[in-house]
C-alpha cells in the first residue's frame, strides 16, 4: 500500500527533473544563440548592427487637459460597466495595468505624465507590441536583431509602397534608426496590414472597424502613410483604449478622436477615429464599414466573445473581413477554470462568417517571425484571412 504511492511519487518527481533540465537546456541555447547573433550583426552586417538601437523622445505631449479627459473618459465608462478582461488578458490586465488604472482613476496627472513619457517602455504596454520588444541585454539585443532583420527583409519584398514610419517625438519607443528613418519592430506588420486595408478601400470606399486594436499602430500607418479620409473604428478594453488614445493623440494631434462614454446619437462622420469601450460595442451604430478587420486577438478572446464579434460582422455587412490570426489553439486559466482557445478554422466560426462571405484567400503570415518555422515544421502558425460579401458587385480578380 506504500510501495505505490512512493513509486508514483519518484516518477513524477524524475518528470519534473526532466523538464527543469530541458528548460535550462532551452535557456542556455537561447543565450549562446543570442550571442553569436550579436556578434554576428556586429561585425558582419552593414545594414542592421546594434549601434542603430535608438530610443524616441522621452516626452509626453500631452497637456492637463488632455489628461483630465482621458481619466473622466475611463472613470465614466468603468463608473457605468464592470472593465473586465477576458482570454489571454485576463492575468495581463491583472498583472501589469494596476498603477495605470489607479492613476487615471484618481486623476493623477503628474504620475501618469511620468508613465506616457516613456509609454514604449512601461510594463503594462507589454502585451501590445511595445514593452516586451524592449531588449535588456545583449542575448536579447541578438534576438531583435535578427527580428528586424527577417521583418525588413520580407517587408521589403512584399510591400509595394515601402513607407513605413514611426513618430520618434514622444513616448520612448525603442527601435532602430536607419539612415533618416525609425523603425518600431511591430511598424512593418501595421504598414503591411495598413497596405493591403488602402489595397481594400480601393475596391470599395468606406470606413474601417478593427476590433482589438493594440496601441493604434494600423490606425496610425492608414493615416500617416495611406492618406486615409474614412473615420477609423477601434474596439478593445476600456483601459486598452487609454493606450490608443494616448499614442494616437500624439502621434495624430490633428485628428478627431471620439472616445465613446454612452450610446447617444453621434455622426461618425464628425470624428477622424472613434474609440468603442467592449462593453459598449454595438454593431447597430456602426455605419458605412467597408473593411472590418482583426490581428492577433481573435484567437486570444474567449470563444463566446469571438463569436460575438463574428456575429456582428455579419449585421454590420462590410464588403470585406481582412484577418490575421492563429490556430495553436492555447490553453489558460480564468478563475481556477482550464480553457482553451479556439482558431478561425474552427467549423463554428466559418459557418458564421459563411452565412454571407466566401473566402478569397488563407496563406501564412508572412511578418510574423517564429510562426514561419511553426508552419513548416509544425502546420501550426498564424494566417492571414480574407473574405467577400457573397453579395459583392465586385469579382475575386479584381482585388
Amino acid at each position: 500500500m506504500i510501495y505505490l504511492p512512493f513509486k508514483k511519487i519518484i516518477s513524477i518527481l524524475k518528470h519534473k527533473k526532466r523538464l527543469l533540465f530541458f528548460y535550462f537546456l532551452n535557456r542556455v541555447i537561447y543565450y549562446i544563440k543570442g550571442l553569436l547573433l550579436y556578434i554576428y550583426f556586429s561585425f558582419f552586417k552593414k545594414n542592421i548592427n546594434p549601434s542603430m538601437f535608438f530610443f524616441s523622445k522621452k516626452v509626453c505631449l500631452l497637456n492637463d487637459v488632455d489628461l483630465k479627459i482621458l481619466c473622466d473618459n475611463y472613470s465614466e465608462i468603468t463608473k457605468l460597466l464592470n472593465d473586465e478582461a477576458g482570454g489571454l488578458w485576463t492575468h495581463i490586465i491583472e498583472d501589469y495595468y494596476k498603477e495605470f488604472s489607479n492613476n487615471l482613476v484618481s486623476h493623477n496627472y503628474s504620475s501618469l505624465r511620468e508613465l506616457i513619457q516613456e509609454i514604449g517602455s512601461q510594463s503594462f504596454t507589454k502585451g501590445i507590441s511595445l514593452s516586451a520588444d524592449v531588449p535588456k541585454n545583449i542575448f536579447e539585443k541578438g534576438h531583435l536583431l535578427k527580428r528586424f532583420d527577417f521583418y525588413l527583409r520580407i517587408y521589403n519584398k512584399v510591400s509595394l509602397n515601402k513607407n513605413v514610419i514611426f513618430p520618434t517625438n514622444f513616448g520612448r519607443f525603442h527601435g532602430l534608426k536607419i539612415g533618416n528613418d525609425f523603425f518600431q519592430v511591430s511598424s512593418f506588420r501595421h504598414n503591411y496590414y495598413a497596405e493591403k486595408i488602402s489595397s481594400l478601400l480601393k475596391v470599395k470606399n468606406g470606413n474601417v472597424i478593427e476590433i482589438g486594436g493594440g496601441y493604434g499602430g494600423v490606425c496610425y500607418q492608414l493615416f500617416k502613410s495611406f492618406k486615409f479620409k474614412g473615420t477609423y473604428i477601434m474596439v478593445d478594453l476600456p483601459i486598452m483604449l487609454i493606450n490608443t488614445a494616448i499614442f494616437l493623440r500624439q502621434a495624430l494631434p490633428n485628428k478627431k478622436i471620439k472616445f465613446l462614454t454612452n450610446l447617444d446619437e453621434f455622426i461618425f462622420e464628425n470624428y477622424d477615429i472613434v474609440l468603442i469601450p467592449n462593453n459598449l460595442y454595438s454593431e447597430k451604430i456602426i455605419k458605412n464599414v467597408a473593411v472590418a478587420f482583426n490581428a492577433h486577438s481573435f484567437t486570444e478572446m474567449d470563444f463566446s466573445t469571438t463569436k460575438m464579434y463574428l456575429n456582428s460582422f455579419i449585421d454590420i455587412e462590410p464588403e470585406f473581413i481582412y484577418s490575421f490570426n492563429h490556430n495553436l489553439e492555447y490553453e489558460y486559466y480564468a478563475k481556477g477554470i482550464l480553457k482553451k482557445l479556439s482558431s478561425l478554422d474552427n467549423k463554428e466560426f466559418s459557418s458564421i462568417i459563411e452565412k454571407k462571405y466566401n473566402l478569397v484567400n488563407r496563406f501564412p503570415e508572412l511578418l510574423q517571425g517564429e510562426s514561419c518555422k511553426e508552419t513548416l515544421y509544425h502546420q501550426k502558425a498564424y494566417f492571414e484571412y480574407l473574405w467577400i460579401k457573397k453579395s459583392s458587385q465586385y469579382k475575386m480578380n479584381s482585388l
